[in-house]
């Protein structure tokens, strides 16, 4: 064994077993140079120094990384510290790393990089869809089948919201009426571009536990649920870091779950007045 050899071990063999200490020593290295040591190891090991670096000096690395060598590494980021170091990266070398990603989890990161980190379009769970609002009741009992989620979301063919629907009320709805006849029909409603500050503090969390996110069409993206907001708040009155904290409770609960719930209509630049028996609200 050649002597380079035996160093590139070496290096290895410390990555792997102290990656917060390795991951500083390389943030202050030439990010070339770094590329070449990343590329060299076993990519689980790049993935996890990566991971330790900060995200501006991850994206510095894995942008003189070859795209081959570099596609390697989101998944085992996961989803919301891909996204932190995706984004900072050239869009042309950014979308060839996203191009050799599993179809699913390159769908999420591009979601998420449309909208700003910390918004709720960025924190947003995609996974939980909405019902057409023409949904027979009989069809949405099969399919309300998350005990989470105490309502059923309902939209129109542009996927605007239209209305929401207790579980409760399925209960008892004859099997063939179409969910919209039953359904309350101003419901809840945020912005994917609002910040945390204003989505933790907001009085909405009083009484639901989940929140739809909307798209500034009205179209219904995905789900928050007051549990991250609380540990983020957690988070940062401890001084911890919150982006790469927060995003690794959000993976995990996505992993685990597979959605939350709830679907909102587009937020206009303030709280608007409710429609007469309608009860709306908006962040």
């Amino acid at each position: 064994m050649t002597d380079t050899r035996i160093a590139s071990d070496l290096a290895e063999t410390f990555a792997d077993n102290h990656a917060v200490e390795a991951a500083r020593v390389l943030e202050s290295v030439e990010p070339t140079a770094v590329a070449r040591f990343l590329e060299s190891v076993d990519p689980a090991v790049a993935a996890v120094l990566t991971a330790n670096m900060s995200p501006s000096d991850a994206a510095r690395c894995v942008a003189k990384m070859e795209t081959v060598h570099a596609t390697r590494l989101p998944q085992s980021w996961g989803l919301h510290r891909s996204v932190s170091i995706l984004r900072r990266l050239d869009p042309v070398v950014r979308d060839a790393i996203v191009a050799g990603l599993p179809r699913v989890f390159a769908a999420a990161i591009e979601r998420r990089l449309r909208y700003p980190e910390g918004s709720a379009g960025w924190m947003a769970d995609y996974s939980i869809e909405a019902l057409p609002e023409t949904t027979p009741v009989a069809e949405a009992r099969k399919r309300a089948n998350d005990p989470r989620i105490p309502y059923i979301y309902l939209v129109d063919s542009e996927q605007r919201l239209t209305g929401t629907v207790h579980l409760i009320d399925l209960t008892t709805a004859p099997g063939n009426e179409a969910l919209i006849r039953i359904a309350k029909r101003s419901p809840l409603r945020v912005s994917a571009q609002t910040g945390a500050a204003e989505l933790v503090n907001h009085r909405a969390w009083a009484d639901f536990d989940v929140l739809p996110v909307i798209d500034d069409r009205g179209r219904f993206l995905g789900v928050l649920r007051h549990k991250n907001l609380r540990q983020l708040q957690g988070l940062r009155s401890a001084g911890d870091e919150t982006d790469a904290s927060l995003a690794s409770l959000i993976d995990l609960a996505e992993i685990y779950w597979l959605g939350l719930a709830s679907v909102i209509l587009p937020s206009s630049s303030g709280a608007t007045a409710p429609a007469p028996s309608e009860s709306t609200h908006e962040f």
